[in-house]
This record gives structure tokens, C-alpha cells and sequence, in this order.
């Protein structure tokens, strides 16, 4: 059966996609029974981003948790664990100054730059700015313990720009060792990583501080990063307890090459160059950013609890874009808020209720500069604006378990303010401020057929507000904001299987989303790689997503998730052009992955990876095609234990066949900008030791 799964793994050349099925069908459907002899105990999976505390066999949403986290990878970016999360599409894993871009059923494709459309959650402290901005610089990720998914809306949990969750969650000192590790590899590829926790009675303290360099793969694709994290958790018993974090992170480089043509992407000598543009005009970034948060629960009685959370989060950046007008930026952005929720859990003879009520206040203040950009140096001051954004909002959630049905339901409002203050006068004072009202219901249903097979259906809403980073690049060029631009809605339905024996765990999920007033990104001539927003009519979405992992022999695992997507322009006019029945760009109909490993705890643990996506168009127009590719990935690591320090030795070849293909698409470029080449056949190595 191993044998069977390797030579599907080399198969990286797929021109169409009936191979996709074959492996889908036998992955999914044949070898599970072949393989499935006996059932094992299923440990029960809690899970944490639903606000109210559950364990995923009752929640009636379409979620994976990861919890295999940290054992032979680099830990370099998300990417390497949500790759293989069905519904999930991860690109631009290699250009540090346009960030991660994290697409979960389609939400968050249009971003330029960081991440749009998805909530990031960081030990229940909402890494998401108000506005709906997300980005993942000041997270180490050395520090992770798991990672939670919530796939489509889930507005009323999370408000603003949650068209679908990543939750993640550290580590709070449960080793209390000195960890030190290094990983060098291809392309200039150096990080140095040290982590200790303390022990101190009923609280614990954990420290982490990460250095990273990257030369990259193209040029002009440098990256320096300095990150610290520290987390404090006091705990006089397990009902109450009070989390207190601190992150630092200063980037003072981050660089970026550009997208280039077709003709660049297509000739091994000139796929890792950069832009000339961009390498003229330096185009990258800087930042410095800092957080403080504070978490905690207290239970109040035996069957009532409140939960609050508060933060505070500064970041300075300093950004250049290839061009001259407007093209530096200066940016002091401050940030924060806090929420608190109540909670009743009354215990009937046949049945539990918890009902949760609450709040969240959260505010931002943009104190935005621009700048000509004269060959890399500042020139003339060409805006100055301070923007804000309010947000005030009120839920109350409902979990109802009883026998064999688990309901959940829930409604949400939020209020959102938005105010731009111009401190530019020489063309005008141009102060707008924007009201933007959101109600969000819920409703889901799980139903027990047997005691390892669950069915479930949902209905979810979101919406999600232009950024102010979107709303503030006004084609007009005056300053204030671009006022035509009206918030995203959606509408979602889940329908789904679930079956678990500890041998073999299956999940298969179809789901439908109608949304409105999608923002879309777009260049102008004029501003050749700055990019603008416009709404489009609406849009049609639907597919369906399968996960699949089987354990066999003792200590072999083999997982499979594969997605079906069709994402669609249901109603879109663009400058008199009915863009009615195309593909929403950025976005593949088909994405698997094949995953062979063992047991990360094992003295020799392996993993090997396949990753096939098909074809993406790159324009509205889907006039621009980017083909589709299958990347393959190898990773090993072996323990050396005493009884006074443990050392980790691993490392991996990624993209084995040195697979040419994208690893990001700048959508609706102009000049035919569209791609960014990703490495060929790289490898790194590392070791970690514990002492």
C-alpha cells in the first residue's frame, strides 16, 4: 500500500484532471476499507474558536484542528501546515513584504498584500486588526501548540471580516527546559531560535526569541526578522486562570521583486529575477510592532462563568512601491479593544444548555503618510491623513445538546465607524467619515446516526468593510476616502458526514455561498503595481471538501484532503464589460493533498507530501491562465535522547522534481504582471536540543 501511495506522488506532470479523481476515489473511498480491520479509542478534540468551549463530534461546523505542530519543518509560514487543510489555499509563502495569503472558500483571495477576509485569532486576542487587516509577522511560530480552522462565515462569532477563522494557540510552559535551534538551508536560509519556561507554583512563564534571514529565491527578495514572545499564565485551580502576553517583532527588511510576464516565469535564467522597477525604486518594507495582551476566566459558580480579554498592539511600518507618485509610505497604525462574555451552563437529566452573552469594543487609529518615491528616496509629502475605525458589538450564543441532536444558534450586531481626518490641505480638505451596520444569525444542526458517525447543516452569515489601507487608495488621488466602496456580505450553507474509529477518520462537506458586493483589486496605468479596489455584483460559490486519514500497521499515517470549488461572477459589470459567469480569479476548482507520515514522537519520524492544484485564472476577464502543478516535499528527523538533554536532527527537500510553477498571483495586474516564480528544488537542515 506504501508503494502504491509513492508512485502517486510522483505523478507531478497532471495535464488533466482525471487523474485527481482516481486518487480522490482511492484514497477517499477504497483503501480505507481495505485498510480498516479493528476500531481503536477516539480521543476527544476540543475545540476553542467557537467561544463556547466544545468538542468538535458536537459542534455543527465545518472545522480542522491541527495539533502535530513543530517537529520537521522550518516553520517559516503558515503555509506548511494549512496547505493540507481541505478548503484552505495558502499562496505567496515566499515574498515576506506581501505577506501570506490565506484564501478559506474563496474569502480572502483579493488581497494584495497581508491577509483579508479571515480572522486571526492568537490565544483568544483577536490578531485581525478592527478594519479587517491580518498579518502574521509578529507570531512565532516556533511557539504554536494547535491550530484551529473555521471554514466560511463566521460573522457571528467573530464580526468584521470573518469570512472563515484561523485560530491559533501557544504554548503557556509546559516544557520547562532550555530549547535551542537552528535551520539553515537553500537561498541564504538562516534561524536561530531559543525558548525557556519556568515553572513557579500555580503560574508558568515561557520565553521565545526567533531570528530569521532569507536571501530568496529571485532577487531583491531579502528578508531580516527579529521576533520575541513571552507568556505569563496564572492558574490558582483549573476553573480560574489569567493569561498575560507580550510580542515584539522588528523587520528591517523585507523586500520585494515584483511580478513579472509569462515569458520570465517560462526560461530557468530569468524566473528568480526581479522587476527592474522594483529593484529601482527599492520596493519593500519595514516594520517594527509591538502587543500586549491580557486574557482570563473566572467562574463565578459551579455553573457560571466570564471570560474577558484586552490588548493593545503598535505598529510602525515604512513601505515602497515601484513607482514615484505617492509611492513611499509612512504608516503609525495603534490598535486595540477588549470583550467580555457571560456564561450559563444549566444540566438537565437529558439534555445541557449553554448560553453565552457578550461584547467587544475594539478601535484603530491609521496616522497615514505619503510620499513621492524618487528612486528609493523620500520626496515631497503628497498625503497626510489620520483614519479611524470604530467597532462596537453584541452577541449571544446558544448550545443545545440533547441524546442524539446538538443545535447551535446564535446573532450577532455590529456597529462600525470609520473617520478619515486630511492634515494634507494643498488640494483640498477631503474628511469623510462612513456608518456601516451588520446583523449576523447562525443557526447549525448535528445529528448522532451512530456513535462514530455524526451528519450535520448550517446556516452562517459575514460581512466584511473595505480596509483602510483599501479605502484610503482613491484613483482620485486627493486624499479622504474612496467612498463608492460598500461592504462585502455573504451567505453561507454547510452540509456534512463526519465519521471517526481511531483507525480511519472521514469527513466530507458540501457547501454553497452567495455573497454581494465583493471587493475586487485592479492597477491603473498611472500606478503601475499599486493596486485599487472596486465592488463587484455578486458571486456564486459551491463545492465540496473531503478529509480523509487512516492509520496503518502502528505507526504509519496517511492523510488525503481534496477540495472542489466553483467560484463564480453571478452578476458583474466592469467599464461596460458583462464579466457575468467568469471565475473569480486567484482561485483554483481543484486542490489535493496527499500526506505519508509516522509518529512525530517516534525516535525516527518521515514525511512525505504531495500537493496538486489545478489551473487559476489570474484576470476578471479569465484571459490570463496560470496551469496548474503538483509539488512534492520529503522531511526526516531522528532523536538522540539521554537522561539530561535530547537533541532533534531533521531536514527536507521541498519541490523534490524542481516543479516549475507560481507562488503567487498578482490579480488584475497591469503590464501582464501577473506572476511571481517560486524555488525550485531547495533544501534545509536543523537541529533543536533540549537541555
Amino acid at each position: 500500500m506504501i508503494k502504491h501511495y509513492l508512485i502517486l506522488l510522483e505523478v507531478y506532470n497532471l495535464k488533466n484532471y482525471y487523474n485527481i479523481y482516481i486518487i480522490v476515489i482511492l484514497n477517499f473511498f477504497i483503501l480505507p476499507l481495505i485498510g480498516q480491520k479493528d476500531s481503536i479509542t477516539v480521543p476527544i478534540i476540543e475545540i476553542n474558536s467557537t467561544r463556547i468551549k466544545t468538542s468538535l463530534k458536537n459542534t455543527p461546523l465545518s472545522i480542522s484542528k491541527i495539533i502535530e505542530l513543530n517537529s520537521l519543518g522550518t516553520n517559516l509560514g503558515l503555509q506548511e501546515y494549512l496547505n493540507y487543510v481541505p478548503g484552505v489555499y495558502v499562496q505567496n509563502g515566499n515574498n515576506y513584504a506581501q505577506d501570506l495569503r490565506i484564501s478559506i472558500r474563496g474569502f480572502g483571495a483579493r488581497s494584495a498584500f497581508g491577509i483579508r477576509g479571515v480572522k486571526l485569532i492568537v490565544d483568544g486576542i483577536p490578531e485581525t486588526t478592527p478594519d479587517g487587516q491580518g498579518q502574521l509577522d509578529n507570531v512565532n511560530l516556533e511557539q504554536l501548540k494547535s491550530i484551529e480552522i473555521i471554514k466560511g462565515p463566521a460573522g457571528v462569532l467573530y464580526g468584521n471580516a470573518a469570512g472563515g477563522v484561523v485560530s491559533l494557540t501557544t504554548y503557556d510552559g509546559d516544557n520547562d527546559k532550555w530549547q535551542i535551534g537552528y535551520t539553515g538551508g537553500s537561498y541564504g536560509l538562516s534561524k536561530m531560535a531559543i525558548q525557556k519556561a519556568f515553572n513557579l507554583n500555580k503560574s508558568r512563564f515561557s520565553f521565545n526569541a526567533v531570528t530569521t534571514k532569507v536571501d530568496g529565491y529571485r532577487s531583491h527578495a531579502r528578508y531580516v526578522g527579529h521576533n520575541i514572545n513571552s507568556k505569563y499564565t496564572y492558574q490558582p485551580n483549573k476553573n480560574n486562570n489569567i493569561n498575560v502576553v507580550l510580542n515584539i517583532t522588528h523587520s528591517p527588511t523585507a523586500q520585494d521583486p515584483g511580478g513579472v510576464d509569462s515569458l520570465f516565469t517560462a526560461i530557468d535564467s530569468t524566473r528568480a529575477i526581479a522587476r527592474d522597477r522594483n529593484i529601482l525604486f527599492d520596493a519593500g518594507e519595514s516594520i517594527t510592532h509591538y502587543k500586549l495582551g491580557i486574557s482570563g476566566s473566572y467562574q463565578l459558580a459551579s455553573n457560571k462563568q466570564i471570560n474577558v480579554y484586552g490588548f493593545a498592539s503598535h505598529r510602525s511600518f515604512s513601505g515602497r512601491l515601484p513607482f514615484e507618485s505617492q509611492g513611499l509610505i509612512a504608516l503609525q497604525r495603534l490598535y486595540g479593544g477588549h470583550g467580555l462574555n457571560y456564561e450559563k451552563t444549566n444540566i438537565f437529566e437529558r439534555s445541557v444548555n449553554v448560553i453565552q452573552i457578550g461584547y467587544e469594543i475594539l478601535g484603530q487609529r491609521d496616522n497615514r503618510q505619503r510620499y513621492d518615491n524618487i528612486n528609493s528616496q523620500k520626496g515631497n509629502l503628497t498625503l497626510d491623513q489620520i483614519e479611524s475605525f470604530s467597532y462596537l458589538s453584541a452577541y449571544i450564543l446558544d448550545e443545545f445538546s440533547f441524546d442524539k441532536l446538538s443545535i447551535s444558534a446564535g446573532l450577532r450586531y455590529d456597529f462600525n465607524y470609520l473617520e478619515v481626518d486630511d492634515n494634507f490641505i494643498s488640494n483640498g480638505i477631503n474628511n469623510d467619515n462612513l456608518e456601516l451596520q451588520a446583523f449576523n444569525p447562525s443557526i447549525g444542526l448535528k445529528y448522532r446516526l451512530q456513535p462514530n458517525i455524526h451528519i450535520y447543516t448550517t446556516f452562517r452569515t459575514s460581512y466584511e468593510t473595505p480596509t483602510l489601507s483599501e479605502l484610503s487608495a482613491d484613483p482620485n488621488g486627493l486624499g479622504g476616502f474612496n467612498t463608492s466602496l460598500g461592504f462585502q456580505s455573504a451567505n453561507n450553507i454547510d452540509i456534512g458526514l463526519q465519521k471517526t474509529n481511531g483507525k480511519w477518520t472521514f469527513d466530507i462537506t458540501g457547501f454553497y455561498i452567495n455573497t454581494d458586493n465583493d471587493l475586487v483589486p485592479f492597477e491603473l496605468a498611472e500606478f503601475p503595481g499599486r493596486t485599487f479596489y472596486s465592488n463587484a455584483g455578486s458571486t456564486d460559490r459551491y463545492g465540496i471538501e473531503l478529509s480523509s486519514r487512516l492509520i496503518i500497521l502502528k505507526d504509519i499515517f496517511i492523510s488525503a484532503n481534496y477540495t472542489y470549488s466553483h467560484y463564480a461572477y453571478n452578476d458583474y459589470i466592469n467599464d461596460g464589460i458583462d464579466l457575468s459567469g467568469n471565475k473569480i480569479p486567484g482561485l483554483p476548482n481543484h486542490l489535493l493533498s496527499i500526506v505519508i507520515s509516522n509518529n512525530p514522537s517516534s525516535r525516527f519520524s518521515y514525511k512525505v507530501e504531495s500537493l496538486v492544484r489545478s489551473q487559476v485564472y489570474a484576470n476578471d476577464e479569465n484571459t490570463i491562465i496560470d496551469n496548474g502543478y503538483n509539488i512534492v516535499s520529503a522531511r526526516i528527523g531522528y532523536k538522540l535522547i539521554t537522561n539530561n538533554w535530547q537533541a532533534s536532527i531533521f531536514g527536507g527537500v521541498n519541490n523534490l522534481f524542481s516543479t516549475r510553477y507560481n507562488d503567487n498571483l498578482r490579480i488584475n495586474a497591469f503590464g501582464g504582471r501577473f506572476f511571481e516564480p517560486a524555488p525550485l528544488r531547495n533544501i534545509y537542515l536543523g537541529v533543536r536540543l533540549e537541555i
